[in-house]
């Protein structure tokens, strides 16, 4: 409440570093460091670094691929220590057809914060599960795809107030466009992404400073132009509108965030 109908400029800076081994067939393993930090220009107290280590042995099979993902973050606001978790995640994909394939995955995420809450029954330490399942058609000789997916999560917190059942319905489209080639060879691919998200959240207890039950419903609305200026570097342009309706009002909020972007790959 205390930013209702501010805006402000940031600077983002990422930072991805992967080493894949060359196994035996059909093992394969992949290792990745990333490091996300912002800096705002007034809102400092919203300055995020944040710190992911992941680990995903693979193993492939006639038709799809086994992955069990096993992650740590650790997240810092305002340069204070904020959030620590761990995260295991099975995967499992299944070609359908040579356009078409589906993905399903389970989450067990165990999360603590790492500020003293206001009270205890605002305590979000807790284990987050998460079941999903994502269809993916693929387009214009596999350079492109649309994505149709569903979650299912649940939030088991210390505090009351932030126990939750959550369904995430999603729909995305990649599409690649014709441009002329301004630059060198290897340069001039243009991709669309666009897509919709609805989140809903529905609360176990009724909240004990408000009197009621919590009920969200989040709505995400996104689209991203990324042109390849040459081989290994991307120009990106991103609009998101994020739309948070809640019975307490102090929950709900509407943002718009613009984002223009280089990323190069070495």
């Amino acid at each position: 409440g205390d930013i209702a109908g501010e805006s402000d400029s940031l600077g983002i800076a990422i930072l991805r570093g992967e080493y894949v081994p060359k196994l035996i067939e059909p093992y394969s393993i992949k290792a990745q460091y990333s490091f996300f930090g912002n800096i705002h220009n007034r809102l400092k107290n919203y300055d995020v670094q944040s710190h992911s280590i992941t680990l995903a042995p693979n193993y492939n099979l006639k038709r799809g691929s086994i992955t069990l993902l096993a992650g740590w973050n650790y997240t810092l606001v305002d340069n204070n220590k904020y959030l620590e978790t761990l995260t295991l995640s099975p995967l499992y994909n299944f070609i359908i057809n040579k356009t078409q394939f589906i993905q399903t995955s389970l989450r067990y995420q165990n999360k603590h914060y790492l500020k003293a809450p206001v009270n205890s029954n605002e305590d979000r330490d807790g284990i987050n599960y998460n079941g999903g399942v994502s269809w993916f058609y693929l387009l214009s000789g596999n350079k492109g795809f649309l994505n149709l997916r569903y979650e299912y999560d649940r939030e088991d917190t210390v505090g009351m107030n932030w126990k939750y059942t959550g369904n995430k319905a999603g729909l995305s489209l990649l599409y690649p466009l014709s441009v002329p080639l301004f630059f060198k060879e290897g340069s001039g691919e243009l991709n669309l992404n666009i897509g919709g998200e609805v989140y809903t959240q529905g609360f176990d207890n009724t909240h004990t400073s408000f009197k009621k039950k919590r009920d969200d419903r989040t709505y995400n609305l996104s689209m991203m132009l990324t042109y390849r200026v040459y081989e290994d570097m991307d120009i990106k342009m991103q609009y998101v509108y994020i739309q948070d309706d809640s019975n307490i009002s102090v929950y709900t909020y509407n943002k718009n965030m613009a984002t223009l972007g280089i990323e190069y790959k070495f």
